[in-house]
């Protein structure tokens, strides 16, 4: 995973998302990560990250 992203973009990092071979297979399938494999570690970084650009600073219960 590269760490220099925001010295070189100039930007915050919002979010780190784990390189996981699930979402390979999920772009292949046409189906979202989400979806496919909702308790992945890449998964549970896109719901964080999605909490952050909404302004949601807590885990809603049941996800």
């Amino acid at each position: 995973m590269l760490d220099f992203g925001d010295q070189v973009l100039e930007l915050p990092i919002l979010a780190k998302i784990p390189e996981d071979p699930e979402i390979r297979k999920s772009i292949a399938m046409g189906e979202p990560i989400m979806v496919r494999k909702a308790s992945s570690s890449s998964a549970k970084a896109f719901k964080t990250l999605a909490r952050k650009l909404l302004g949601k600073r807590k885990k809603p219960t049941g996800t």
